[in-house]
This record gives C-alpha cells, structure tokens and sequence, in this order.
C-alpha cells in the first residue's frame, strides 16, 4: 500500500539565510488555515502494473489519520472530516478499492484522538472513543454500548492481553497514570501497575514492557507470557535532579498546578515567580514524570520559584475540560494562568507576585507574550519563543479543530492574535525565533516585533540563524542561559 499526496495547491512559504546570503532561499508546501489542503490518495500496488486506488468520500472525510493492513484481503483506514467532529473507520477491499463504513466518532466541537482507537476487536466488535456523559472521563464503547464510564480517564488502547484489553489510563490525579486490563464485556479495570507515578507498557506476542516513571527515576519491566519478570540493564545516565514538585488542584476548575522551590530553600525567604506552561491543547506539563522537572529545578535552583499550570485545554483531566478552550484560546487560557496562579501565591507565601516572569516555546511561547502584553499588572517580564502570533498564519489540521474556519468566524481569529496588542506592552518581552522554523514560520515573531516597533514599544529580538522549531544542537540550553540573564535583569 503507498499514499500519493498533492500538495500542488498550498501555497508556498520561504526561508533565506541571513548568515549566508549567497546560498538562495528555501521554499516549501504549507497548508495555512482556512487554504487548500493537500490532497491524500491511497493505492494498492500489485504484481506488474497493477494499480487500485481505495475509493472513499474523500471531499466530506479527507484526513487520512491512520491505515494499514488487517489480513491479506482487507486494509483498515481511519478518516476524518476538514473540522474533525466526524471520525470514521473503514474497511477497505485491497482487490477492489471498495469501502465500508464500520463504525463512526462525532462530536459538536472536535473528536480528540485516542490512540488504539478506532480498532476492530478480535470478536469483531468495533471498539470506539467516547465520552461518559457530562464530559466527566475518556472513554471506550464498543459497537456503541459504554464500555467504560467515570472514574477511569483512558489515554491510549494498547492491544488485547490474556483476553482483556491492555490500556492506560488515568484512576487517581491526572499527574499519574496506570496500566489497567479492562475485561471485553463488562469494563471492569484490573490493575497492571498502578503504584504511584506514571506507567506505561508496550505489548507483542503476549510480553509486557512496562515502564514507571517517578521522583526516583525510570525503572523498566519485562514479563513474559509463562510469567516470568525481569529488569533489562540500564545504560541511560541518572536524571540530574531527584525533584518532588508540589502538585495541587486550584480554583473552581481544579487547574494541575505544580511548583518547583530551589533545592535547600529556607520558608520565610521571597522569590521572584517563574512561570513555565505551555498551556496548549495536547500537551500536559504537570505530571509525575521526573523529566519533565529537570530544567524546571535547574531554574528554581538559580532563584526562583517555578509554576507549571494546566489551564483548561490541555488534556487528561476530563473532556469538557479539554473542550473548554474550543474557539477560545487566548481568553481561556490566560484567566486560568491568573486564577490559578493567585490561588498559589495565597497558598505559598513565598512566591513574590510583585515579580513574575513568564517563558515558553510554541505555544508555550504565544501564552508568554500574551501575558505580558494582555495582563501586565500580573506578569512584569517574558521571553516568548517561536509564538504563533497569528492563528490566520498558522496551519490547517490544528488550528481548525480548534478555532474553526477563519473565513467562518472571524471574530475568533482576531481575538486570539496577538498583533492588535502590540501598542499596548509596557512590560519587558524577549522575542525568540529560529529562521528555519517551518512549523512555527519565523514571519510569526517578526509580524509581532514589526507591529512593536511601528507602535514605539521597545522590546529584544532574538532570531536564530539555521534553528528549526525543534532547537536542535543544544539550542535549548544556550537559550536558558540567555533567559536567565533576561529574568535576573528585569526582575531583580
């Protein structure tokens, strides 16, 4: 089976090296929102010159999420719609092209994907995400019948073991997760590993991977399918950090939060607030896994107190929790990061919110600026960097699912930009940017520093020559060095 993608309709973005300007600009495909998208076919190829393509409605369900083969006479697909409210699985004959639909997803703002699902089970049956009602927990049915309901959050299907489904998931606090087999008919969770931290497994031919993550680092588990268990060595370097953040709930909502002290700390002594969240849809900052605190702790140990917050958006909690950022990225977003960091400050009174730096990447990077730029009687300085500043600027697949069509509404695109803020700054902000960004284009952090210039307001802009939105070559830490002289300076 091969895909043929066309991506002769989207428009064409470029990059020219400043540091090289003998070298000519690069140029590639990219599917802004609201544009033509590319165009995805599958094809089974055969013996000789035998060619079929698989035949769908492809201009109602064009996004190919997934595919592959189920047994030599049938081929499995998982399409969706441009907005994705509609997630389909079909069964495709390889001889023929001809599809079926076996089983359909919706939902009124967007289905999040589960990983493992759509899926055929072995009986047959077809084991779908849902939600339990009220939007409380993630959830499996299968052939449209709760399989599961509150109290358990599922994060990704694993496969069938010893007859049950092998799943991970979330029972407790969203900071931690569990392997659990779920039994087929009734639902009914047995635990795999289930201690405290976060766990998860990979499965083959009846062998369990289990890997658990916690303050004392990453331990890895094989068990056989005749019961045996054993440890397989461990070449990695130990985490240079042993960190225990303080995880509490917040507010209304029960906003994750999390909050990094510099190692022997004396209760009494104020610091300056460094806040860290990416605060985007799909990424969850406040977990039990020990790296995720790693650079956090090396930035509490040079002065600060560091808070990591889940806003509403991010995952893991519920899904009307994820739910509640649709068409609201900027307004969400920032009341929760005040709210929840207020209720910290009130909790903790060592945090000296007369002194608040915020810094991020991506997404990370867009809440930076805007909160500095929206809020500046909360936050006084932020580095903010590879910020989409623009959501009209950015791609189809994510912003969509989000915000919408922009052609449709608008209304909610310029809302979330950041560019009619620009004359409004009075606070220090750092722009960060790599020049051979294609996920975040650079063009993002330069519209915004443009609009800051054209309105007078000072600010510093960092752009780097050959980095990609990745940071590669230790991009990352020559970056903290130069944030922290940033933050030292304007908050001292």
């Amino acid at each position: 089976m091969a895909a043929r993608v066309d991506e002769s309709a989207l428009q064409r973005r470029h990059f020219a090296d400043p540091a090289h300007p003998e070298l000519p600009p690069e140029d590639f495909a990219y599917p802004e929102a609201g544009g033509p998208n590319a165009e995805v076919q599958l094809w089974v190829l055969g013996p000789g010159e035998r060619r079929i393509r698989l035949d769908w409605d492809a201009a109602a369900l064009p996004y190919v999420c997934d595919a592959g083969w189920e047994s030599a006479g049938e081929i499995l697909l998982t399409v969706a719609d441009r907005l994705q409210r509609n997630v389909a699985l079909l069964s495709a004959d390889p001889a023929t092209g001809r599809t079926r639909e076996l089983s359909r997803t919706t939902h009124p703002q967007w289905v999040d994907p589960l990983p493992g699902t759509p899926a055929r089970l072995p009986d047959g049956r077809m084991l779908t995400a849902a939600d339990a009602p009220g939007g409380t927990a993630r959830a499996l049915a299968v052939d449209g019948e709760p399989l599961t309901g509150e109290g358990i959050q599922i994060r990704r299907v694993a496969g069938i073991h010893q007859g049950a489904l092998l799943v991970e998931a979330g029972q407790r606090d969203p900071a931690e997760q569990q392997v659990l087999l779920l039994d087929l008919d009734s639902g009914k969770p047995a635990p795999v590993a289930d201690g405290p931290g976060v766990h998860s497994v990979s499965a083959s031919a009846g062998v369990l991977l289990l890997t658990s993550a916690d303050a004392d680092g990453i331990r890895r588990t094989v068990r056989t399918s005749d019961g045996r268990e054993f440890s397989p060595a461990d070449l990695s370097e130990p985490l240079p950090y042993r960190v225990v953040p303080v995880l509490e709930r917040v507010t209304e909502h029960a906003i994750p939060t999390a909050l990094v002290l510099p190692r022997g700390h004396v209760p009494g002594q104020r610091l300056p607030v460094l806040m860290d969240s990416y605060g985007g849809p799909g990424m969850q900052d406040v977990s039990a896994e020990p790296r995720r605190w790693q650079a956090r702790q090396w930035w509490a140990d040079q002065g600060f107190a560091v808070v990591t917050i889940d806003n509403r958006g991010t995952p893991y909690v519920s899904p009307a929790y994820t739910h509640a950022m649709y068409r609201g990225f900027s307004e969400v977003t920032l009341e929760d990061q005040v709210a929840a960091l207020r209720a910290l400050g009130e909790r903790h009174p060592d945090l000296d919110l007369g002194r608040v730096g915020i810094h991020g990447w991506s997404y990370g990077g867009y809440l930076s600026a805007l909160a500095v730029l929206r809020r500046p009687d909360v936050f006084h300085a932020a580095a903010a960097g590879a910020a989409p500043t623009d959501f009209r600027q950015y791609d189809t697949a994510y912003t969509e699912r989000y915000l919408g069509l922009p052609q449709d509404h608008p209304e909610v695109y310029e809302r979330d930009s950041l560019l009619p803020d620009a004359p409004a700054l009075t606070r220090p902000l750092l722009l960060v940017t790599g020049l051979a960004d294609d996920n975040v284009h650079p063009s993002h952090t330069l519209r915004l520093s443009q609009a800051l210039t054209d309105a007078g307001r000072p600010h510093q802009l960092l752009a780097l020559p050959g980095v990609t939105h990745m940071t590669p070559g230790g991009t990352r830490e020559k970056l903290m060095a130069l944030e922290l002289e940033f933050f030292r300076r304007e908050l001292a």
